[in-house]
């Protein structure tokens, strides 16, 4: 029998791919087994942005990575790279760079001199046994310009208005109980026992005199 040889392999698998692709856009999803970070990219024109897509597992890694391209309107898929640990130099457009990190299983895309083209939604993709594993995507956008940060309204604060209190002239008052009240209350109250004590007995001292001037005048008669 004869056996297709490995750039044969290769093309006959990368032109099913846009059969493949089309089963997300069909309803049919795979399983969430590759992960890729991050899922948003703004970059300028002409500058070099990056994006992660790591496998679950060492096979898998090894098997290769499929990159592509799906534009914002969904409508177009494109082909854009393929990355195996065997392989040396990666196949597709030059300005995308693939590069891997075996001991964490991940394949990085890189895009230099980035064009407004290169806008949309990129996702990895490993083939197993008829069986296609996609990243959830990152989406990228290239503008011109960055857009300007969101200043936050700046509220002034509301100013408390402070209640004005007269407060005598002098050195201000201790909180609390101050020694003189200590002193003074207790010989306050001990003048106003002795002013009634004392009325108590000029009042009885009257009493026992008008009584002795009535026993004289009843004497002298």
């Amino acid at each position: 029998m004869h056996k297709t040889s490995s750039p044969l392999r290769f093309k006959m698998q990368w032109l099913y791919l846009p059969l493949w692709l089309s089963l997300p856009i069909a309803g049919c999803h795979a399983r969430p087994s590759v992960m890729q970070n991050p899922p948003s990219i703004v970059a300028l024109i002409n500058s070099t942005t990056e994006m992660i897509c790591a496998v679950p597992n060492e096979q898998l890694f090894h098997l290769g990575v499929y990159w592509y391209l799906r534009s914002k309107e969904g409508q177009e898929v494109h082909f854009v790279r393929f990355s195996k640990v065997t392989q040396k130099e990666a196949s597709g457009d030059s300005r995308f760079d693939v590069s891997k990190e075996v001991f964490q299983n991940r394949h990085i895309l890189k895009i230099r001199g980035l064009r407004p083209s290169d806008s949309g939604s990129y996702h990895c993709a490993v083939s197993q046994s008829l069986e296609l594993l996609l990243g959830q995507g990152t989406e990228l956008s290239v503008v011109r310009e960055l857009p300007a940060p969101k200043n936050p309204t700046m509220e002034t604060p509301k100013t408390k208005k402070k209640s004005r209190r007269c407060s005598s002239s002098g050195k201000p008052k201790p909180k609390g109980i101050s020694c003189s009240e200590l002193i003074w209350a207790p010989l306050v109250g001990c003048a106003a026992l002795l002013t009634v004590f004392l009325a108590v007995v000029v009042r009885r001292f009257q009493r026992l005199r008008r009584r002795r001037q009535y026993f004289r005048k009843q004497a002298l008669k």
